[in-house]
């Protein structure tokens, strides 16, 4: 009895979105757009892609300071295991451990950190985009604009890439990620 009216509701939601969007086709203009493209290829994009690309060389400077100190830190007790008594060659070594599990949990958390940058970022440049997306949906009535990577095909000249990248560019120039 369930599977029977399982089966029902399924194809009262088929024959909803088929008339949904024959009415939409008809009534209505859509359009797409390549947010990705927009994200790595605008002004705004490119200055946050080199901030977050500023941002992971000096991390990654820190960190391969720390472990060239760790190295060296490693041969100097390595050197010294004939010279010093066992308990005191046990404590450095668990010492050094230690330092070393540090360093993991501190590249682990600079890489989390710039995971959330490049997040922020993008998430930053969407809001921006937002309205001017708005605006020109208002300005050519535009009913829906689907993102591109969800379209499997359609007409070029529904893509409005290049214009809201042109008016994107000429309103957001940068974005500040700090």
């Amino acid at each position: 009895r369930n599977y029977i009216l399982i089966k029902v509701r399924l194809i009262f939601l088929i024959i909803f979105f088929i008339s949904f969007f024959f009415k939409l086709s008809a009534n209505e203009k859509v359009v797409f757009i390549d947010l990705d493209f927009i994200v790595n290829n605008s002004l705004a994009g490119k200055n946050a892609i080199l901030q977050i690309e500023d941002e992971k060389n000096s991390s990654l400077l820190a960190l391969q300071k720390m472990e060239q100190e760790l190295k060296d830190e490693e041969n100097k007790v390595i050197t010294q295991k004939n010279v010093i008594s066992e308990n005191e060659f046990s404590i450095k070594i668990d010492n050094l451990k230690n330092k070393i599990k540090k360093y993991q949990e501190l590249r682990i958390q600079k890489n989390n950190k710039l995971n959330q940058l490049s997040a922020s970022a993008k998430n930053k440049l969407i809001l921006s985009l937002n309205p001017i997306l708005n605006e020109y949906s208002k300005k050519n009535a535009i009913s829906m604009v689907l993102q591109k990577k969800s379209i499997i095909i359609g007409k070029s000249d529904l893509d409005i890439t290049q214009q809201i990248l042109i008016e994107f560019d000429n309103k957001v120039k940068k974005i500040n990620l700090k």
